[in-house]
């Protein structure tokens, strides 16, 4: 983890990133879990941060989501899960494979996510993190666009650059 800090973090809070998507999400009030939204990407690609958004739209319950409100999920290929370890998860029920937004913003702490297929795919879902099955007929919360931006670069356009370290 060192080497990201010494070659790709211009200070331990900001990484040097070119790239920049964003992955968004509309989840209900009245839904538990949203519609998946993909990136697909044309050659490997490193994330070095992501920082997630919600913006209201009006219409839903009385509350106001906030980010330990609403859960993500990250997958890569279908296969490898970004928001928790399956190896070490106990009596977990559905959903998981979710963790708050807070959780996995950069304001809180790097994640690096290495995608080294030839032509990766990265998976998000956002849930509720407290969903009761009431909220179907009378929801709890707002209507949310939640967008996940991430900061990254393609690792093949990065050979031959010159880092310099003080």
């Amino acid at each position: 983890m060192r080497e990201y800090f010494e070659k790709w973090f211009s200070v331990e809070a900001l990484p040097v990133a070119p790239l920049t998507w964003d992955l968004e999400g509309l989840i209900r009030g009245n839904v538990e879990i949203s519609a998946g939204v993909k990136a697909e990407f044309r050659q490997p690609v490193t994330v070095l941060g992501l920082l997630p958004s919600i913006v209201l739209l009006g219409t839903g319950g009385a509350v106001v989501p906030t980010g330990d409100d609403i859960a993500v999920e990250i997958n890569s290929n279908q296969q490898k899960y970004w928001t928790t370890f399956q190896s070490v998860r106990a009596n977990q029920g559905p959903g998981a494979n979710f963790v708050t937004l807070n959780a996995i913003s950069l304001r809180q702490r790097f994640l690096v996510i290495e995608l080294t297929n030839a032509s990766p795919t990265l998976s998000i879902r956002y849930k509720w993190k407290n969903w009761d099955a009431s909220f179907a007929a009378a929801p709890r919360y707002q209507d949310a666009l939640v967008t996940l931006s991430m900061f990254a670069f393609y690792p093949e356009e990065r050979k031959g650059v010159v880092q310099v370290n003080d």
